[in-house]
C-alpha cells in the first residue's frame, strides 16, 4: 500500500481552501477490510473535538440510495411494482393518466422543472404545527408534507418534457417515494421502515434519519457566510418536509456497513441479505443520461473513471458535504463526510479509489474541442432560473461564451454542438443546451438540473 502522506497532505489543502471543519474518509473492499481511513478536523470547531469513526454527519442527498433501496425491497415483498403509476399508492397525486410511473420518480425522469423546496420549517409554519416531536416521527407533518407537496407538483402546467425522455434532479419526487413508503410498507413512518429493513439488519446502529442529535458525537454543521464559517446543530434548516430526498444521518463506521452491502450486491458484511442481487443491479444499471458523461439508475448515477465504471450518489445541505462511491471492477467502495457545505468531497473520493489503485490521485482531464455555431450562441444567450431560486445567465463576451452563476462568471469549455463544461477546482459542471426543432433553446442542463429559459 502506497504511504498516505501525500493523499492526506492534499485532502487539508483542499479542507483549509474551503475552510471544511471536519472530515472523515474511508476505503474498504469486498471482505469489509479497511484499506484507508483518516480523520481530519473537528467536529465542533469551537471546542476542538476531533472526528472519529461514530461521529454523526448529514447525508443529505445520499438518502436517495437508501429511499431507493427501501422501494426495491417493497418491490421484491410484492407491495409494488416499479413500473405502476404513481396515483395507484398516492391517488391524489396527478400522474396524468399513469404517465408517470415509480420508476420516473427513482430515475429523476417525470419531467417536472425544479420546483419551490417545501421545508420542514414552512410546512410547521403553514399549518400551525408543533415544533415536537422530532420530525422524523411527526406523522401528521408527513401528512401535510405530502399535502403540500403533491398540491405543488399537481399545479405543473409546463414540464421539460414527457416522462422518460430527460432526467433533471426531482428532490420532490423522492419525497414522494418516501410517502408511498410511508403509507404502503409494514411501518407507520419512513424512518421506520427504513430502520426496521435496511439499517438494523446492517448494524447501522448509530443511522438514522431523527434531527435531534442523539448525544455530543454530532457534528456541528457549518456553512461559508460572506466569507466566515458559522456553524449550529440545526438539522432541520433547509431540510424537506418529505424525509426521502436528504434526511439520512450517518457515521463512518455505519456508512463502511452500506456500502458493504453494494460490494456484495444485497448481502450485508454480516452476512445478512437485504434485498435480491438483482434489485441492486436495478439500482445501478444506467436508465437515463445524466449529464455530459453521466447515468442515472434508481437512486444511483453512474460515470467512468480511468476506464473503470463508478457507481456514486453525493449530498450537499448547510452543514452537509458527503459521497459514497463503489466499483465492481476494482471490488473497492469509498466514502467521504464533512461537516460544511460546498467541500467537494466527491472529488476527494475518486481520489481515494485512485490511491488504493496505484493512480494518480488528481489527475487533470482533456475534452473534446467544439465550437458552439453563431445561430446558436445567439439562441442560448439569456437567463435561465428554477423555482429553487436557481439563476444562471450565458453570454458571449469576446471570443468567449461565459456562464453567470450565483454572481460568479466562469469561462465555457465547449464540447459538443450543444454541450460544454464548466471546470472548477476538483469538480465540473456538464452544460447541455435543451432544444427541439419545433421549440429551440428553451432549457439548460448545469450539472444535475434542467433550468427553463426565459422569454
Amino acid at each position: 500500500m502506497r504511504n498516505p502522506e501525500q493523499l492526506n497532505s492534499r485532502i487539508r489543502e483542499i479542507m483549509e481552501q474551503y475552510q471544511a471543519a471536519g472530515l472523515a474518509a474511508a476505503v474498504i473492499d469486498r471482505s469489509g477490510s479497511t484499506l484507508y481511513e483518516q480523520y481530519f478536523g473537528y467536529r465542533n470547531a469551537e471546542t476542538k473535538e476531533p472526528v472519529n469513526e461514530d461521529t454523526v454527519f448529514g447525508l443529505a442527498s445520499v438518502t436517495k440510495s437508501f429511499t431507493a433501496l427501501c422501494i426495491m425491497k417493497m418491490a421484491e415483498d410484492g407491495l409494488l411494482d416499479t413500473d405502476d403509476p404513481v396515483s395507484q399508492y398516492l391517488p391524489e397525486f396527478d400522474d396524468h393518466h399513469g404517465k408517470i410511473r415509480i420508476r420516473h420518480l427513482l430515475s429523476h425522469s417525470a419531467g417536472f422543472w425544479p420546483l419551490h423546496r417545501t421545508t420542514i420549517a414552512e410546512v410547521r409554519s403553514r399549518y400551525a404545527l408543533n415544533s415536537e416531536p422530532d420530525p422524523a416521527d411527526d406523522i401528521t407533518l408527513a401528512e401535510k408534507g405530502a399535502e403540500a407537496v403533491i398540491a405543488q407538483m399537481n399545479k405543473a402546467e409546463d414540464f421539460i418534457d414527457a416522462p422518460g425522455i430527460y432526467s433533471s434532479y426531482c428532490n420532490d419526487g423522492f419525497g414522494l417515494l418516501s410517502e408511498i413508503i410511508r403509507r404502503h410498507g409494514d411501518c407507520d413512518t419512513y424512518p421506520e421502515y427504513l430502520e426496521k429493513h435496511i439499517l438494523v439488519p446492517l448494524g447501522m446502529t448509530r443511522s438514522s434519519c431523527r434531527f435531534t442529535p442523539v448525544d455530543d458525537n454530532a457534528a456541528v454543521l457549518y456553512r461559508i457566510e460572506n466569507g466566515q464559517r458559522t456553524g449550529d446543530r440545526d438539522y432541520t434548516r433547509d431540510a424537506f418536509t418529505l424525509h426521502g430526498g436528504g434526511a439520512m444521518k450517518s457515521t463512518l463506521h455505519d456508512t463502511k456497513q452500506y456500502l458493504g452491502m453494494y460490494l456484495n450486491e444485497g448481502i450485508g458484511l454480516n452476512g445478512r441479505e437485504i434485498v435480491k442481487e438483482r434489485c441492486i443491479r436495478s439500482m445501478y444499471m444506467p436508465r437515463i443520461p445524466f449529464g455530459g458523461t453521466s447515468y442515472y439508475g434508481y437512486g444511483l448515477y453512474s460515470d467512468t473513471q480511468d476506464h473503470q465504471t463508478i457507481y456514486r450518489h453525493s449530498g450537499s445541505l448547510p452543514g452537509v458535504s458527503s459521497a459514497i462511491l463503489f466499483c465492481y471492477e476494482t471490488g473497492l467502495a469509498a466514502v467521504v463526510l464533512c461537516n460544511t457545505s460546498g467541500v467537494p468531497v466527491s472529488g476527494i473520493g475518486e481520489a481515494l479509489l485512485r490511491f488504493c489503485t496505484g493512480k494518480e490521485l488528481f489527475p487533470g482531464k482533456t475534452y473534446p474541442a467544439a465550437v458552439w455555431s453563431a445561430e446558436v450562441i445567439q439562441n442560448a444567450c439569456g437567463h435561465y432560473h428554477t423555482d429553487e431560486d436557481d439563476d444562471v445567465e450565458i453570454r458571449h463576451k469576446a471570443e468567449h461564451i461565459v456562464v453567470i452563476s450565483n454572481g460568479i462568471e466562469h469561462v465555457l469549455t465547449v464540447t459538443g454542438p450543444y454541450t460544454g463544461v464548466l471546470v472548477h477546482p476538483y469538480t465540473e459542471t456538464d452544460i447541455e443546451l435543451i432544444h427541439t426543432r419545433k421549440r429551440g433553446i428553451y432549457g439548460l442542463r448545469y450539472g444535475s438540473r434542467i433550468l427553463k429559459k426565459e422569454s
